[in-house]
C-alpha cells in the first residue's frame, strides 16, 4: 500500500496486490491478487486481477498456454516444474509439467485457492495450504497421508525438508514454526520466535 491509500469498511485484500498514492476502494469490493490500482485512482467494482505462469523455449516459443493464479515451484536438479493452479475458485489443484510444458499429471485438492506452496530439493515432496489444511504429494501427483489440519487461519511461509522427510510451516498469527511429517502428525513445535514475524526469516527455506 502507496501512502494516503483508504480503504472503507469490508474490503478484502488479494496476494500482492499494489494500490497507488491517494487510491480508494469502496465498501464492500474485493481486489483480486496482484491487480494494481493506480494513483489517486477510485475502485468503484471488485478487480479480479491475475498473475499468470507463461512457458517459453530457447527461441522465445510458447510451450502452453498460460496459466492464471498460479505458484510455481522447481526440484533441485529441473526435471519438472511444480504449479499450484488457483484459477478455478471451487477447486485448487496441483500440476506438474515436464520441461517442454507438457503435463505429467494433475491432481484436485478441493475448493479454495492455495496459499503456500513449496517443492522439496529432490522432488519427492509437493506440498500446499489450503485454507487451514496442509495438502501433501509424491512426485507422481499421489497423495502422501491424510490431509493435515493445521488450527491455523494463516501463514508466512511452508517448506519441505531437502528429502521431504518433514514439513515446517511458519505461522502468522503466533510466530512460531512448527513441525509436521508428511503423514500429519506434528513432530515437535511450535517454536516460539519472539519478537519477530516469521515473513522476517528469509532463512527459513535455506534452513530447509
Amino acid at each position: 500500500l502507496h501512502p494516503n491509500v483508504h480503504l472503507a469498511g469490508d474490503v478484502r485484500l488479494g496476494e500482492g496486490v499494489e494500490l497507488g498514492t491517494g487510491s480508494s476502494v469502496i465498501p464492500g469490493l474485493t481486489i483480486g491478487g496482484w491487480a494494481v490500482l493506480g494513483a489517486g485512482a477510485v475502485a468503484i467494482d471488485s478487480l479480479e486481477g491475475e498473475r499468470s505462469l507463461r512457458l517459453y523455449d530457447d527461441e522465445g516459443n510458447a510451450l502452453a498456454p498460460p496459466i492464471p493464479r498460479y505458484h510455481v515451484a522447481f526440484p533441485a536438479d529441473g526435471s519438472m516444474i511444480a504449479v499450484g493452479d488457483s484459477s478455478d475458485r471451487r477447486s485448487a489443484a496441483v500440476l506438474a509439467l515436464d520441461r517442454d510444458g507438457a503435463r505429467l499429471w494433475r491432481t484436485e485438492l478441493g475448493a479454495g485457492g492455495i496459499g503456500r506452496f513449496a517443492i522439496s530439493r529432490d522432488g519427492a515432496r509437493i506440498a500446499a495450504t489450503v485454507g487451514g489444511t496442509i495438502r501433501v504429494l509424491g512426485r507422481d501427483g499421489q497423495p502422501i497421508g491424510p490431509r493435515i489440519e493445521t488450527g491455523l487461519e494463516r501463514f508466512d511461509d511452508l517448506a519441505p525438508a531437502p528429502d521431504g522427510g518433514w514439513l515446517v510451516l511458519a505461522g502468522r498469527d503466533k510466530p512460531a514454526l512448527y513441525f509436521y511429517s508428511p503423514a500429519g502428525a506434528r513432530r515437535a513445535g511450535p517454536v516460539a520466535i519472539p519478537g519477530e514475524r516469521t515473513s522476517a526469516w528469509p532463512a527459513l527455506r535455506l534452513f530447509c
